[in-house]
């Protein structure tokens, strides 16, 4: 139980530090989310109960701002460290006048934990990992 509310805070105070995290240049940005070593992978659902445990963190804080850079990159963060094959994914499109942007991830190259595809109405711009 102790572990599992460490877990929490952790993500909390991650999520919360995002909002600053975000707005590095792009090579700050990804030193700072991506790993340094690889760790060993946690198996397909582990993962997907780390991914529940992110997103419940994320939803049930009123304090924390929701959209998808907060989302995304806590999501990628703790996902990439778990051992996951993530790539945070930065698009931008037209929405009726409006150019808009929005991120997301991919898990094993496929759309990861979005209602639709964002790729439909959204063009990739970058990527992390860069490499």
């Amino acid at each position: 139980m102790l572990e599992r509310m460490r877990a929490y805070a952790l993500i909390f105070a991650f999520a919360a530090a995002s909002r600053l995290i975000v707005r590095l240049p792009l090579g700050r940005l990804e030193s700072v989310v991506e790993l340094r070593r690889r760790p060993t992978p946690l198996t397909p659902e582990e993962i997907d109960l780390l991914a529940g445990r992110v997103e419940r963190v994320l939803w049930a804080t009123r304090s924390l701002r929701h959209n998808c850079l907060t989302r995304g990159v806590t999501r990628y963060y703790f996902l990439r460290r778990a051992g996951a094959d993530v790539r945070l994914v930065f698009g931008i499109g037209e929405i009726g006048d409006r150019y808009a942007g929005h991120c997301w991830l991919l898990r094993d190259g496929e759309i990861y934990q979005e209602a639709s595809d964002p790729a439909l109405r959204f063009a990739d711009v970058i990527a992390l990992p860069s490499a």
